[in-house]
Order: C-alpha cells, then sequence, then structure tokens
C-alpha cells in the first residue's frame, strides 16, 4: 500500500478568505425599510453566525495560530438568559405511573362440560337462531 503525505492546511489563509466571503452575508437583505422585518435582530443573527464560523476556524486550526472570537472568549458559563420553564419540563426524566393489575375472576359455568359427547352447533345451524332469519328478531310485547 502506498503511503503519501497529505498537504496541512494553512488557517490563517483560509480563515481570511472565507471570512472576506462571509462578510457578503451581512448585504444580503438590504435595509430597504420593510416593516415587518427587523434589522437589527436579523444583523445579531448575522453576526453571530459570522462569529461561530470564526470559532469553527479556530477550532480547526492545527497550531493554534488563529485567535479565538471574544464571543466565545467572554461567555464560559451560563449567560443571563432567562430559560423557558418548558424547556426546563422537558428536562426532567419522564413521570412513569404504573397501571394496577385488573382483577380477574374465573369464568363459572353453570353446568358440567361434557367433552365426551362432543360438540354441539345449534346455535349456528338450527332454524330458530337469530343468525337464519332474514330480519332481525323483535318480539312484540302483547303476542
Amino acid at each position: 500500500m502506498e503511503s503519501f503525505n497529505v498537504p496541512e492546511v494553512d488557517m490563517m489563509t483560509v480563515s481570511k478568505n472565507s471570512q472576506y466571503e462571509r462578510e457578503s452575508l451581512l448585504k444580503f437583505a438590504p435595509p430597504v425599510g420593510l416593516t415587518n422585518i427587523s434589522y437589527g435582530s436579523m444583523y445579531k443573527v448575522d453576526s453571530f453566525y459570522l462569529e461561530c464560523q470564526k470559532y469553527r476556524d479556530q477550532f480547526r486550526d492545527p497550531y493554534n495560530k488563529l485567535l479565538r472570537p471574544k464571543l466565545f472568549s467572554t461567555y464560559r458559563g451560563k449567560c443571563g438568559i432567562k430559560i423557558d420553564p418548558e424547556l426546563e419540563r422537558l428536562k426532567r426524566p419522564a413521570a412513569s405511573h404504573v397501571e394496577s393489575i385488573p382483577v380477574v375472576y374465573p369464568i363459572e359455568y353453570g353446568r358440567q362440560m361434557d367433552f365426551d359427547r362432543g360438540f354441539q352447533m345449534q346455535g349456528r345451524n338450527s332454524r330458530d337462531s337469530p343468525t337464519s332469519r332474514r330480519y332481525p328478531c323483535v318480539r312484540v310485547l302483547g303476542r
């Protein structure tokens, strides 16, 4: 099997070139005065994305030449953002509920089961059975 050297990347050059290309993201939606768009919050999201890309470049640098962005060096733990209470409920373990086992009593048969005689299927084959009639069996009182 052949072995060959893989050239290492110069992250300083790659980061500078990619930052130049990423800067066009800030100019993607020019402020034209639309009332349903919050340009301030859109700028915050875009600049946070650019900072994340800088952090990714710093993380990929094999020689640690790139500096960590200020946004990721100042906040080391929880910031002052109030956490949604629904998120806290979702983080809790699921509440388990054990259902009680239902009480099942044995069936009491009214007569002895005589298996030696065989099975009689009178209910299905008899002319007097309700399934043999064309119309449902309705008993009229008084007749």
